[in-house]
């Protein structure tokens, strides 16, 4: 077990505070939201949270605290569309704990389309992977060596380009982004949002949860999401970016 694991809920607990005493959205999101309402122990068995927020209250937040986050925009190394709660932006390889922070955008069907077209994923994959320098996990040591090539191709993307994909006026409905992008990225639609939320604890941290949470667990885990079995995941994070087998990590530290 590393620092990014054993501080997970401290940087949690730091950017709950934060959001709750500056009115800015968010909800738990991905494996964070399921272990709120899972029968099994989720919680322990990944290494960082993940929340979403509007576009909006991203913007809200990197405004207020811009030390504390970290995307692509920012940063002249880091390609990643995945936007993160860090401690330090500035050092991208240095072992600490993070939050995933993934935007939920208005869309319609048209805007989907597009955004997991093979292009769209290619840009999103080759992003992602630009940043990384290695890792003991073979199928994404492989895609480092494409990402760097690829990356004289196409043109890496983020976030902002995705809410330009993704937004519209005449929404017909909502989706939570994902990183890299994925042909099964339509698994985090919700036709219906009302954005409001409700207070639950994670480890004794007060969070909020989207009010809709049963049927966007149900998308992304099935109906009996709440009995889904919490197995080990094989790899944890090296630093923000990177992962590796857990081997590995032991060795390191």
């Amino acid at each position: 077990m590393n620092k990014i694991f054993q501080e997970k809920n401290r940087i949690l607990k730091e950017f709950a505070h934060l959001c709750h005493e500056n009115s800015i959205w968010y909800s738990m999101d991905n494996l964070s939201l399921l272990s709120i309402y899972s029968n099994e122990d989720w919680n322990g068995q990944t290494d960082h949270h993940d929340v979403m927020m509007s576009f909006e209250s991203y913007e809200k937040l990197k405004a207020l605290a811009p030390h504390r986050l970290i995307d692509s925009t920012m940063h002249s190394e880091y390609y990643s569309p995945q936007n993160k709660f860090v401690d330090d932006n500035q050092d991208l390889y240095k072992e600490q704990p993070f939050i995933n922070i993934n935007l939920i955008i208005p869309t319609k069907v048209k805007n989907i389309k597009k955004y997991i077209s093979h292009c769209t994923k290619m840009r999103s994959s080759v992003a992602y992977f630009s940043s990384w320098t290695e890792t003991n996990i073979t199928k994404f040591s492989n895609k480092i060596k494409m990402a760097k090539f690829l990356k004289l191709f196409f043109k890496p993307i983020n976030y902002k380009d995705i809410a330009n994909i993704l937004y519209s006026e005449d929404y017909e409905g909502f989706i939570v982004t994902e990183n890299p992008i994925t042909k099964k990225a339509i698994r985090k639609w919700l036709a219906n949002l009302s954005f409001d939320v409700q207070k639950e604890t994670i480890n004794d941290i007060e969070v909020y949860t989207i009010n809709e949470y049963d049927q966007y667990l149900k998308n992304l885990y099935g109906i009996e999401y709440r009995n889904l079995r919490a197995n080990s995941l094989p790899y944890f994070h090296k630093n923000i970016i990177e992962m590796a087998y857990e081997e590995e990590q032991s060795e390191d530290n």
